[in-house]
């Protein structure tokens, strides 16, 4: 009697303590602005009734920033707690091979070592290795010269399933590059037999952009925001109270091409970049229903935020309708400017938030946080590789921060550095160069050498100057050298955040030199 009674209690206990675990969701939109949230910006065109919800029965960080103003690199921190710069990780193209290294651990591996299951649906773009048709890998880093070498029947590998998640269903990168066939686990759903032709010149482009590739001749791009909605409803829908989930939903949406789905055209009265984000809401409802119907809403933790900035198509059009997709801020995808790397980041989590709710945290955080709030959550260390991730788990329960929240170091699709702490953000790079970069015209622009050193970097105060409209840098000089500091520190200790050093990062020689210059002029 007393061994099953031990046996019972024993039981009772594992379920207790795995209840106590939430699940985790996170929807990553694939552009977006700060503005494109009517809860973030009254002035918001468009309705987004299911994202308002995240804010209003959560709360919102509205200085939540992504590692790089693009893709990739982004995804990179995101996944890994890492800044991208420190392994130089740069735009994964049109069959890209792996980003992330064998073996590389994940905040997916981090779920998965606590008794989670872990899914990914939709957009990886962190790269798959192809298999060519000779039996050989494509190597890291290289792209493939001939896509009829690949063998679409044989595994890839470097997708989700070799870095923490138990499936995936979704596509390599971003929709308009190639292979244009949905990818499931480390297999192709089918082989691409279509090929899809290239002439940017002429300005032609086929259904899904413009780079040539090898594609499923009934793949439509208009299904895709669709088809991931579904599959993240039917994987919801297989969990159950007894083991938690992660899952990782990153959206190949609002990203070109921009093609909202039949029932979505038309709807925002405006063009095809707010249809395309009613269509997101929509999205993001039928998770929470989803949730709902399973009973699993009270102890599911969802996230949803961008990956960078709108691109140029909305911040081009939108304004015409009295939209700002970036919330008065200047610049947008790609660029140094906050319209790059400043995205909405709203938190929902019923059974977990304390506090007020529909609140807003004013204080800086970044996408590489991720992993280190995870960890808290779970009761675990962080995991050593992330060692540019802080948890904001206190301001999720209504406590003050971590000692040293946070200072941010980030970069841009040049691998610009740039770094945030407080008000004061620091660019390394002039301001002749950010309006030549804004005008398309900076490839031309040669950096003097010669110049003073103000006028080689560029200093905004945030608090006063949110469009960042005046180099305050030379005004300032003791701030620039403070957050120079911040910077030397998280290079030479190999990582920003508390803790042993790290070996450094195989940093560009010629940012070493731009830094040294720096510090012995800055007075």
């Amino acid at each position: 009697m007393n061994k099953l009674l031990l046996i019972m209690l024993l039981f009772l206990g594992c379920n207790v303590f795995a209840s106590e675990k939430p699940n985790v969701i996170f929807i990553l939109a694939d552009d977006m602005g700060h503005g494109d949230v009517v809860e973030l910006n009254s002035e918001c065109k468009f309705p987004t009734p299911n994202l308002d919800r995240l804010a209003r029965e959560g709360m919102a960080f509205t200085q939540a920033y992504t590692g790089s103003s693009i893709c990739t690199p982004t995804r990179y921190g995101l996944m890994t707690g890492r800044y991208c710069w420190r392994e130089n990780i740069g735009l994964a193209g049109n069959y890209a091979s792996r980003r992330l290294v064998e073996n590389q651990q994940t905040v997916a591996n981090l779920f998965r070592s606590q008794g989670y299951k872990t899914h990914c649906v939709g957009k990886w773009h962190l790269g798959t290795s192809w298999t060519y048709k000779d039996g050989s890998i494509q190597e890291d880093f290289v792209r493939i010269k001939d896509d009829m070498d690949i063998d679409f029947t044989a595994d890839f590998h470097g997708g989700p399933v070799d870095h923490g998640f138990d499936t995936w269903f979704g596509i390599a990168g971003s929709l308009d590059f190639a292979p244009y066939v949905y990818l499931k686990d480390r297999c192709a759903t089918k082989v691409p037999s279509e090929r899809v032709p290239a002439d940017a010149t002429k300005g032609r482009k086929h259904r899904f952009g413009q780079r040539s590739g090898l594609a499923d001749p009934d793949l439509q791009p208009n299904q895709v925001l669709g088809d991931f909605t579904r599959e993240a409803v039917r994987v919801i829908g297989q969990q159950n109270a007894d083991q938690p989930f992660f899952l990782y939903m990153p959206l190949n949406a609002p990203h070109s091409p921009t093609c909202p789905s039949p029932d979505f055209v038309g709807k925002s009265g405006m063009n095809e970049h707010a249809d395309i984000r009613m269509e997101i809401d929509w999205c993001v409802g039928q998770v929470l229903q989803a949730l709902e119907e399973k009973g699993l809403d009270e102890n599911t933790l969802i996230i949803f935020s961008a990956d960078n900035g709108s691109h140029s198509g909305p911040s081009r059009t939108l304004p015409a309708f009295g939209h700002d997709t970036h919330d008065g801020r200047r610049g947008q995808k790609a660029m140094l400017f906050e319209g790059g790397h400043r995205v909405p980041f709203l938190v929902r989590w019923p059974g977990g938030l304390k506090g007020e709710l529909n609140r807003r945290d004013t204080r800086n955080i970044t996408l590489e946080d991720f992993v280190a709030t995870c960890a808290e959550i779970l009761g675990t260390e962080t995991p050593i590789h992330a060692v540019d991730s802080l948890s904001f788990l206190p301001q999720l329960k209504n406590k003050e921060p971590h000692e040293g929240q946070r200072q941010a170091i980030f970069s841009s699709l040049g691998g610009t550095v740039i770094v945030r702490k407080d008000e004061w953000k620091l660019i390394l790079k002039s301001e002749a160069y950010l309006v030549a970069r804004e005008k398309g015209k900076h490839q031309s622009l040669k950096d003097d050498p010669d110049a003073p050193w103000f006028e080689q970097v560029t200093l905004y105060n945030l608090k006063n100057d949110v469009a960042e409209t005046t180099n305050v840098a030379r005004q300032n000089p003791e701030r620039v050298g403070l957050l120079l500091r911040y910077l030397e520190a998280a290079i030479e200790n190999g990582r920003s955040t508390v803790g042993a050093p790290q070996s450094k990062p195989d940093i560009n020689d010629s940012k070493v030199q731009f830094m040294k210059f720096l510090k012995e002029n800055v007075k």
